[in-house]
């Protein structure tokens, strides 16, 4: 199973991909071409007697429980909902669609070295992001409970950019309440955060000593990114930001533990323990900063524009690839000066030897 939608810090925390939610709105593509986008065949998904968030219709791959839906109105797209569950199913049947290429008698493996920034750049290119959430898991609870969190902020040692601070309390039954969940932000936010006890909700499905209890405590973070932080959540992957460093400085941006050692709230020192919990990983601002491109956006920029020419161009010459060598040699002189630098992060030895920008001495 593709297991790189995760990532453990060196300070116990772990960190996941939970939930992606994403629209297709190409329309060059129907229900059948989004589930072979994803990397599934169309009879893995049965149709359900109805649809839901607007579109009439939708299928369902009952083993990972992803859903695509569609028939909405115009405009709508096709909107695919993945959860926690489903993320590693989607990745790795993803991962078995991505094109290797060969150069010089190589086979170039990096196409599949980050399976969920190759997912999400497909997804750009064809659509758009609406929700992705991120956990930060606490398994092992060495750091802060829901209560503690909460006894925190109403001792005003919270310095956080969220306005909204709220609780939902868990019932058992009248009288009987067995947790709770903070709530950063509201349902509204671009982004929002809930900090709740994982281990309990997971009991609560099962008896001490069953299979699948939790017999230690396990407190989750959950960053919900919406619409355009999700886009920008996905955007900072593709350039290459690993999770833990987008979900950890995302989370130390917005809030900040301190003691109250100051008049001054914005001076007052950083909660030690709090410290520990970010591991000195830099505070990170998501902003709408134009993305890198990649190799791979070349290569999906090709198939998605100038396949046919080129096959029919290859079918033409027999599959002699002669004449695409003669096209890049002729037009070398218009690669730009961005391209030149992929160029160089990959293939140093040609970018040393044919770009105008490499220093005089090697030219």
């Amino acid at each position: 199973m593709c297991n790189n939608y995760s990532e453990n810090l060196k300070n116990g925390l772990r960190i996941s991909v939970d939930y992606i939610a994403f629209t297709v709105v190409d329309d060059r593509f129907d229900v059948d071409d989004v589930i072979l986008m994803i990397g599934f065949e169309p009879e893995d998904f049965i149709s359900l007697p109805r649809g839901g968030f607007g579109y009439k219709k939708q299928r369902k791959n009952e083993k990972s429980g992803i859903s695509v839906l569609y028939d909405g109105s115009e405009n709508m797209g096709i909107h695919v909902n993945i959860t926690g569950k489903g993320v590693p199913f989607l990745l790795e049947a993803f991962s078995k669609t991505l094109p290797k290429t060969k150069f010089e008698g190589q086979i170039y493996s990096w196409m599949s070295e980050d399976v969920l920034s190759q997912f999400f750049q497909t997804v750009k290119q064809y659509g758009h992001f609406s929700r992705i959430d991120v956990a930060i898991d606490d398994d092992g609870g060495q750091y802060f409970s829901p209560p503690e969190i909460f006894k925190i902020y109403k001792n005003d040692q919270v310095v956080s950019k969220w306005r909204s601070v709220r609780r939902v309390d868990r019932y058992k039954a009248p009288n009987d309440c067995n947790g709770y969940t903070v709530y950063f932000g509201s349902r509204e936010s671009m982004l929002m955060l809930r900090l709740y006890d994982k281990a309990l909700e997971i009991n609560n499905s099962f008896s001490p000593g069953e299979d699948g209890y939790i017999d230690h405590n396990w407190y989750r973070w959950e960053l919900e990114y919406k619409e355009d932080r999700a886009n920008e959540f996905a955007c900072a992957i593709i350039d290459g930001a690993n999770l833990g460093s987008i979900a950890v400085g995302v989370l130390a941006y917005y809030i900040r533990l301190i003691e109250l050692d100051d008049c001054n709230r914005s001076r007052c020192s950083t909660m030690e323990k709090w410290e520990k919990f970010v591991h000195d990983i830099e505070v990170l601002r998501l902003s709408g900063q134009k993305k890198k491109k990649t190799v791979y956006d070349k290569l999906m920029w090709v198939d998605s524009q100038v396949a046919p020419t080129l096959a029919t161009l290859l079918l033409l010459y027999n599959f002699d690839q002669n004449f695409l060598y003669d096209i890049a040699v002729k037009n070398r002189d218009r690669i730009s000066k961005s391209d030149w630098e992929l160029i160089r992060e990959h293939r140093p030895e040609l970018f040393d030897y044919y770009s105008p920008y490499a220093s005089a001495d090697r030219i």
